[in-house]
């Protein structure tokens, strides 16, 4: 069986951000894994995390368990080596499944396991700012993945509420998407794609028109601003110079963005932007569970919020993390 993982982040490894030991995450277990991790704890009985520290750390046994997160912070952690005690005493195979696959949502399809990423891990993130690529898949052998499926995609994919395609034909039309986008050699054609993905999301359009779409101008609604806002609320602290810097810059995600400032943003950053249109792109119907013209308009939004969102925050020196992981929670609180 096949692994694919997109090349972009194929190299991908942890950079202890924490974020995923925060809020708004929360370490959860599935059936069996309350026990199989005493178990593990009992056999290397590490006296620096031991069986019974594991159970005073968790605040429910049964499926969905929950890890206790007092003040925000996963009670599992030790933050003055900013390591999980859990992972040192036991190792990686002890993790609940939903800490050890973050940011990887892996999921199981007829052409083998599958690997998509989330962009509001800041170090996934940081690694499509810095080297943006058109999606490509690197294939390796599926048994050497530590990490496992938690969810099964059979031979038909929902394509929209009253429409299914076979997995080949699915698979076939979701590159040819990717070509597309890694196609755009400008932000005008991307911000025409974009708009082809919100308004024809299941016909890949033959050639790209030069047009632009309404919500590169249109005002930021009030949901939008509280979801973006709660999400950069909770990453991780980098000093008070860049917790000014984001308060002070709040006012302006109300304010109607500027057309050519918003285009000419697209035209700074068009790689990364295609990256980021093509990685959220990759979730549909596979990962999100969405039907995938649902999906794919909505990778196409969450661009155009990743694009406003370097508009205001540009100059700033974790201004690409940001606005990537913004665009991932925008998306998250419109669903």
């Amino acid at each position: 069986m096949q692994l694919r993982t997109p090349a972009v982040l194929a190299a991908y490894r942890c950079g202890h951000s924490l974020v995923c030991c925060a809020a708004p995450w929360r370490a959860t277990l599935q059936v069996g894994e309350f026990e199989s991790i005493e178990s593990a704890l009992q056999v290397r009985a590490d006296p620096s995390f031991s069986a019974a520290a594991w159970h005073d750390a968790v605040l429910m046994q049964h499926p969905p368990g929950l890890v206790r997160q007092p003040h925000g912070q996963c009670t599992i952690l030790d933050p003055s080596e900013r390591l999980c005690r859990l992972q040192r005493s036991a190792g990686l195979q002890a993790l609940p499944v939903s800490c050890r696959n973050f940011p990887r949502s892996v999921v199981a399809t007829p052409a083998g396991l599958e690997i998509a990423f989330t962009l509001a891990c800041p170090t996934a993130a940081r690694t499509v700012g810095q080297t943006p690529v058109a999606l490509v898949w690197q294939t390796s052998a599926a048994a050497q993945c530590p990490y496992p499926p938690v969810r099964t995609v059979g031979d038909r994919v929902a394509m929209s509420r009253v429409v299914d395609w076979n997995w080949s034909e699915f698979d076939d039309f979701r590159a040819q998407w990717w070509r597309c986008l890694g196609g755009v050699a400008s932000g005008s054609e991307l911000a025409a794609l974009l708009l082809a993905m919100i308004e024809r999301p299941l016909q890949p359009p033959r050639s790209l028109p030069l047009t632009s779409h309404s919500e590169l101008g249109g005002p930021w609604t009030q949901l939008q601003v509280r979801a973006v806002t709660e999400g950069l609320a909770h990453l991780h602290d980098t000093g008070h110079a860049h917790r000014a810097a984001q308060r002070d810059y709040w006012p302006q995600w109300l304010a109607t963005p500027d057309r050519v400032q918003v285009l000419a943003t697209f035209e700074q950053y068009t790689a990364v932007l295609a990256c980021h249109a093509g990685l959220v792109l990759q979730h549909a119907a596979v990962h999100d569970g969405l039907p995938a013209a649902e999906g794919i308009a909505r990778a196409a939004r969450q661009t155009v919020a990743a694009a406003r969102a370097l508009q205001v925050l540009d100059g700033q020196p974790q201004g690409i993390r940001d606005a990537l992981i913004a665009a991932a929670h925008w998306a998250r609180g419109l669903s």
